[in-house]
């Protein structure tokens, strides 16, 4: 029970950092006298860039969520016993 703690003590920390992050950055991606190649190769990346962050967070999500829900069912089986 107290491994679940800390992960969930540490993913909690981390989804926090990692959502400030991603709604407080106000990108904005600089194409002044690029191609129009390298302009949607850049904005291509920036976009691959954000999904993974996305992506990541959601993960770190169904971390906390899962490591939660199992000290709430080890709790209850301790209780029951």
């Amino acid at each position: 029970m107290y491994l679940l703690g800390i992960i969930a003590f540490i993913t909690a920390f981390l989804m926090i950092a990692l959502f400030s992050y991603l709604f407080n950055e106000k990108s904005e991606v600089i194409v002044d006298g690029l191609t129009e190649e390298e302009k949607n190769a850049l904005l291509e990346a920036h976009e691959q860039q954000q999904r993974l962050l996305w992506r990541t967070s959601y993960i770190l999500l169904t971390a906390f969520v899962i490591a939660i829900a199992l000290i709430f069912v080890q709790s209850l089986l301790n209780y029951y016993r």
